[in-house]
């Protein structure tokens, strides 16, 4: 699990990617970055889309990313815990939306070795439509009924479970925004290959929201076991359990919850409990 909030903005050759991740399982990418900078850097597709949000694993807000080209758009690692049973990160993005956003805190949760939670926790000025991007190699199987969509890469493989009050519309495409040879009409460089682009939108506008998804990584010789169960009031729980324990994740994802978006009670093989609640 790749996890990116830097203190440098996006200028220069830095992109517009503040809190946006990348998995990997066994070197083959199952969550990656869309795009690439082709033919060189500084052409209209480098700059007008790869180097923007949308070919991020970021958040967009009523179809709006982060500011490019302004050294304060900026992000910062809030928050770093490695143990043995699990690794958490969280970045705070809010600066790099130059007012889109008043909050975008983004937790990411590595219930080791291959469960990921991805928690958002959004506000902004007003009520807006928020659109969770990622972006693959192969085309994802989407089951909008049921909130999953899975991505594989040879025998590697990510179901994702995304979860928000009143649920998303899923869309994906293998088409770019923006020809890679626009501008650059004689360009002898071979064309990016074709990426899958998947885009959940909220079905409802809201001032404040949470987001959730819970990727279950595996391949043909290994695949977690896990449950996942909704409570009353936005309240989902998730249960691991593997060779070396358990762990159960309460995520609040009630938009005008003050409960912190995650609690993680982890056993170990011998009986020993170890709690965490993010702030």
């Amino acid at each position: 699990v790749s996890f990116k909030s830097s203190p440098y903005g996006g200028v220069s050759h830095s992109y517009c990617d503040q809190n946006g991740f990348a998995i990997l399982k066994g070197g083959r990418a199952l969550a990656r970055p869309g795009g690439e900078r082709y033919p060189q850097h500084g052409t209209p597709f480098h700059t007008e889309y790869t180097q923007q949000t949308i070919a991020q694993n970021s958040i967009l807000v009523d179809g709006f990313g982060q500011k490019r080209k302004d050294s304060r758009a900026v992000g910062r690692i809030t928050a770093f815990r490695s143990m043995p049973e699990y690794g958490y990160v969280c970045g705070d993005a809010t600066s790099a939306y130059a007012g889109r956003l008043t909050r975008f805190s983004r937790h990411v949760l590595l219930l080791r070795p291959s469960v990921v939670c991805v928690v958002d926790d959004l506000e902004a000025p007003e009520a807006a439509e928020y659109q969770w991007l990622m972006h693959a190699s192969d085309q994802l199987d989407l089951d909008e009924r049921y909130q999953t969509l899975v991505s594989r890469r040879a025998d590697a493989s990510m179901k994702v479970h995304l979860l928000t009050p009143n649920g998303f519309r899923f869309h994906q495409t293998d088409q770019w925004p923006i020809s890679p040879k626009e501008g650059y009409p004689t360009a002898t460089k071979t064309e990016p290959r074709k990426l899958w682009h998947f885009t959940a939108t909220s079905k409802r506008r809201a001032k404040n929201r949470r987001i959730a998804a819970i990727m279950v990584i595996g391949d043909q010789d290994e695949q977690p076991r896990y449950d996942l169960n909704q409570l009353p009031g936005d309240v989902f729980v998730l249960n691991t359990r593997g060779q070396d324990g358990t762990a159960t994740v309460r995520m609040d994802l009630g938009a005008s919850s003050s409960s912190p978006p995650l609690e993680i009670r982890c056993t170990d093989a011998h009986g020993k409990e170890t709690v965490f609640k993010t702030e």
